[in-house]
């Protein structure tokens, strides 16, 4: 598994009271995993403050599993948000 995946599923893991190991890259956070808005905010939040990005609302809407958590990282990487960026 890569280390962005990992990360992110162990924040999604951390904010929803699991262990990183109960997730699937499937599960979908409000259906499968029972987030509410809240949690779904602390994801989103929690990945911007890691990674030092800034997701913009419209995307942070398209996270619906934890797929979606990585692909949206993976796209402000790919429109270069994060060049330049400290770790």
């Amino acid at each position: 598994m890569e280390p962005e995946k990992e990360l992110i599923k162990k924040m999604i893991a951390d904010v929803l009271g699991r262990k990183p190991e109960e997730l699937s890259d499937q599960d979908l956070l409000t259906e499968d995993l029972c987030a509410d808005s809240l949690e779904l905010f602390r994801i989103a939040a929690e990945i911007e403050e890691y990674f030092d990005v800034e997701i913009p609302p419209e995307e942070a809407a398209n996270i619906r599993s934890v797929q979606d958590a990585e692909n949206v990282l993976n796209g402000l990487v790919v429109t270069g948000e994060r060049e330049g960026k400290e770790a």
